[in-house]
């Protein structure tokens, strides 16, 4: 790794994957290479000595660690396939750490193996944080999150261990910073400082899931008390005083001003555009080229098309939201707007 911190990591990084992609395709091994692994996928004492099946965890978790490096920066590169390779890398270099640790070995080597699993945890719960923020499904983003920060714990306790044994206070991973893209310590070490701090942000990030799935169970509870004959949507006051509660977790994350604000406002921006992409494919580019018209309200429409009430401005359009089906995935901002619109007095 000591290379990656004198050369640019960028660069370096497309280079190896490239030439493990190679090597991949060369090899008979891989028919459809739907996912490139290097060596055996499934070993044990028994059949596969500590030294070679050391090798393959190696191997397979660098270029693991700079193929999501490439996804999350979306540096040039087929963004969905490096994900399906991810997809099956992952969840198997779990099994193999975990087989690897059970191996009888020295104090050196089973320090060599706590490094390896302390940045295999690490590299698990940063995935499992970019596809749960990528995730417009409720469950899936919950699920997601709950395992980022499960193995962030794992990767804590082998840090903990890894420096019981005389190892270094921080591992050094030069390899993950990308000098365009990431820029947190957390890319270039790993301390125990440096991953409570990244825990507190995780746990923030969850509050964001845990609310968007406290919103659709009252939506949901909106909705079945509609009848065909009804009129308007009733709240009840202790719907609004929660539904008020999650707009202001929502305000208060978000608001200007706070620790990594222009990280957080960039989440929303990604979240609105994976929810509603779509209705901004669609756009008039010719039209929405002229701002005079593209942000009158009474041209808006026109323009933006579904994108313009995608986030409802008024009490009415958040009630038209909640009463039909739109919000069966919402937005980071729909919920916000709904909340705040629909927790306040004299809603029916």
């Amino acid at each position: 790794r000591d290379i990656f911190g004198f050369e640019n990591t960028d660069e370096i990084s497309s280079c190896v994957i490239e030439c493990f992609d190679k090597i991949s395709d060369a090899a008979e091994s891989y028919s459809d290479l739907v996912s490139p692994w290097y060596g055996a996928e499934d070993f044990d004492e028994a059949n596969l000595c500590f030294e070679r099946a050391l090798q393959v965890v190696s191997v397979n978790l660098l270029v693991a660690e700079l193929r999501f490096k490439k996804c999350e920066c979306n540096e040039s590169g087929d963004l969905s396939n490096d994900g399906i390779k991810l997809d099956f890398i992952v969840p198997n270099l779990l099994h193999c750490v975990s087989i690897l640790s059970r191996y009888d070995t020295s104090d050196d080597q089973i320090a060599i193996t706590l490094e390896l699993k302390c940045r295999y945890y690490w590299l698990a719960s940063t995935y499992y944080t970019w596809l749960g923020h990528r995730c417009n499904d409720i469950s899936i983003s919950k699920d997601a999150d709950n395992l980022s920060l499960e193995y962030l714990d794992i990767c804590l306790e082998s840090l903990s261990e890894y420096q019981q044994l005389g190892g270094e206070q921080s591992i050094k991973t030069p390899h993950l910073v990308s000098p365009d893209h990431r820029h947190g310590i957390h890319w270039a070490s790993l301390s125990v400082d440096v991953l409570m701090s990244y825990k507190q942000y995780l746990l923030s990030t969850v509050v964001v899931s845990k609310v968007r799935q406290d919103f659709h169970t009252i939506s949901c509870q909106l909705k079945e008390g509609l009848s065909t004959n009804a009129k308007a949507l009733s709240i009840a006051e202790d719907q609004k005083m929660e539904l008020s509660s999650l707009g202001a977790k929502l305000v208060n994350r978000y608001k200007p001003g706070k620790e990594k604000s222009n990280e957080k406002i960039e989440e929303l921006f990604n979240d609105f555009i994976l929810t509603h992409g779509d209705h901004i494919i669609n756009i008039d580019e010719s039209v929405s080229n002229n701002w005079e018209i593209a942000i009158s309200t009474s041209k808006g429409k026109d323009v933006w098309g579904n994108v313009w009430s995608a986030i409802p401005s008024t009490k009415t359009e958040s009630i038209e939201q909640v009463s039909s089906a739109l919000l069966s995935s919402p937005s980071i901002l729909q919920v916000l707007s709904c909340s705040l619109f629909l927790s306040e007095g004299d809603t029916q």
